[in-house]
């Protein structure tokens, strides 16, 4: 034992065994239609983990044992320091002790911590309304510069109109997304006066589009109530796009009339007729579906700092359709999220969004059963909470009833 090397947590010492540390890369990978090849995106490192095995030894090694357990029970990071790689400011995932009969005056450890990354946002940092709305601004400005690096113009005038007709058919949907918000149906109107000069320039289309477009402007408004609800319509637009399109070309593919073939305005993801001008068409076409997807999402990632927020379990539900919807569009296979620049402005607008949330639950309530009999919910919200201020909150938690009783659902700190 005498030749072990002493490491300490929280400045708690013990006899290091074996350190080991991990890493990695988040790797997205593609494979690439009608070939063998695949694409391999890096949305950079992974957290890095570090696992010890540890003992504590000698006529007070019962008191040792209790000491390292209260400093990997304490919550929240701290200083580990290990005889071979070092110093390192930490956070334990789990641990796990071992006695024996063979190994009397020696207790072990076996622990996992994970490693708190140097840069980028602090666990415990509030996030601000102020803030969040800056990432917005950036994330949005990095998906214009996405669709403005991925657009291709179309190639042929009936490719060009086909571009046109897909871009008013997205800001329409937008325009109905939106139609509370006087500045964002403005911006869609002036899109759509656009839109056809737009198709040739890449430029222009992401300011019309993205920039400057709908999503954008909601964000921008001030004085208004959340257009979460109202905007989370635009986030599934298109979804069914590929499988619109595997489905015609299959079809196509299968003997459809040369007539036919030629009038059909959708285009072709595959099937048999596949030549360039039906592969522009495509592109276009699922880009706009994305850029529209992505547009929303990062709108109302902003959004919820215009919620007026009553229970903890909302933040909580909102967090979690957020993460949702933030890995259905990176995991999936399409163009934007093949950005590397964008993807990681994405996952910061995420990161501050789900922190706001966090910062915003620590002042909310959490929902408890209490009974009672035959109690008006303005005369409880009196009993509960001095004034009359929570009775609307109360009958929404109770189906609405003006008058409860028995088990009722109210809110507690």
């Amino acid at each position: 034992m005498e030749k072990l090397l002493t490491g300490s947590f929280r400045e708690v010492e013990f006899q290091c065994w074996t350190e080991i540390i991990s890493g990695g890369r988040k790797l997205a990978i593609y494979n690439i239609q009608d070939t063998n090849g695949k694409e391999v995106i890096d949305r950079g490192g992974l957290a890095e983990d570090i696992s010890i095995t540890a003992s504590v030894s000698g006529i007070d090694y019962i008191t040792k044992a209790t000491e390292l357990r209260r400093a990997l029970n304490e919550e929240g990071e701290g200083d580990l320091v290990l005889p071979n790689l070092g110093l390192f400011s930490a956070k334990v995932l789990t641990w796990e002790e071992t006695a024996g009969t063979a190994t009397v005056g020696t207790i072990s450890f076996s622990v996992s911590l994970t490693l708190l990354e140097m840069t980028g946002q602090e666990e415990d940092e509030e996030i601000t309304a102020e803030t969040l709305f800056a990432k917005v601004d950036l994330c949005n400005e990095a998906l214009a510069d996405a669709v403005e690096r991925a657009w291709i113009k179309p190639k042929t005038n009936a490719n060009r109109l086909a571009a046109a007709k897909d871009a008013k058919s997205a800001l329409d949907k937008a325009r109905q997304a939106v139609a509370k918000v006087n500045t964002a149906v403005r911006a869609v109107e002036r899109a759509v006066g656009q839109i056809n000069n737009a198709i040739n320039n890449a430029e222009l289309y992401a300011d019309l589009f993205v920039r400057n477009g709908a999503f954008a402007a909601v964000s921008s408004a001030v004085g208004l109530g959340s257009s979460y609800r109202a905007v989370s319509n635009m986030v599934n637009f298109g979804v069914e796009l590929p499988t619109r399109l595997q489905e015609l070309g299959q079809r196509i593919g299968e003997g459809f009339a040369e007539e036919n073939k030629r009038n059909f305005f959708t285009p072709l993801f595959s099937g048999g007729n596949k030549n360039a001008t039906i592969k522009n068409r495509n592109y276009t076409r699922t880009l706009q579906v994305e850029a529209a997807r992505f547009s929303a999402t990062i709108c109302m990632m902003g959004e919820i700092a215009k919620i007026d927020f009553i229970t903890s379990l909302q933040a909580e539900q909102i967090k979690t359709e957020l993460t949702n919807i933030f890995q259905s569009l990176t995991e999936a296979e399409g163009l934007i999220n093949k950005d590397a620049d964008f993807i990681k402005s994405f996952e910061d607008l995420l990161t501050a969004s789900l922190g706001y949330l966090d910062t915003v639950k620590k002042g909310l309530f959490n929902i408890t059963e209490i009974i009672v009999d035959r109690m008006p919910a303005f005369i409880l919200s009196y009993a509960l909470y001095g004034d009359k201020s929570k009775a609307e909150a109360i009958r929404g938690l109770n189906d609405g009833k003006h008058i409860l009783d028995n088990t009722t659902m109210v809110l507690e700190r």
